[in-house]
């Protein structure tokens, strides 16, 4: 395989693998109310691609709970602040399910943590036209996801 050649998914990952995501608080366009219940869930924005995740070494940055297992990274470690982050969980068979894929990619920028990190992907080659591809995988990842606003919460679940 060339290392260029655009992989957006690695078979030998689970369906049942869990996916984290770290989710920023800063931001009000990442959450919204429920239309029922009124409580806060997230909205598009938290699973929006940036201007970093295009290109050849592109997608949406997560990390796997097999991974963490794997390489001892306490779940402790997925967010330094929860004053100023949550963490988003869903499965690697909900990104699937929606047409995009996921591939582990160590971060080595992220200290221990990044030996656990992957990235989820759609099929166009650098996520470039990823317009409705991404959308589906989008709206069932965010159906599916659990949001956690804090350490108790997470820990509890």
């Amino acid at each position: 395989m060339l290392e260029d050649e655009w992989v957006h998914d690695d078979p030998r990952i689970p369906d049942e693998a869990v996916v984290y995501r770290r989710i920023r608080k800063d931001d009000p366009e990442i959450f919204s109310g429920d239309r029922i219940s009124g409580e806060k869930c997230l909205a598009p924005k938290a699973f929006s691609l940036s201007s970093g995740d295009y290109g050849p070494h592109g997608g949406l940055s997560g990390y796997l709970d097999y991974l963490m297992d794997q390489h001892g990274v306490p779940a402790a470690r997925l967010v330094d602040d929860w004053t100023l982050h949550g963490i988003a969980r869903f499965t690697v068979g909900d990104l699937r399910e929606g047409g995009a894929g996921i591939i582990e990619s160590v971060d080595p920028d992220d200290g221990d943590r990044g030996k656990a990190h992957a990235l989820a992907r759609c099929r166009a080659p650098g996520m470039q036209k990823p317009k409705s591809a991404w959308k589906s995988a989008r709206r069932v990842a965010l159906e599916r996801a659990v949001y956690y606003d804090s350490w108790n919460e997470f820990m509890t679940d």
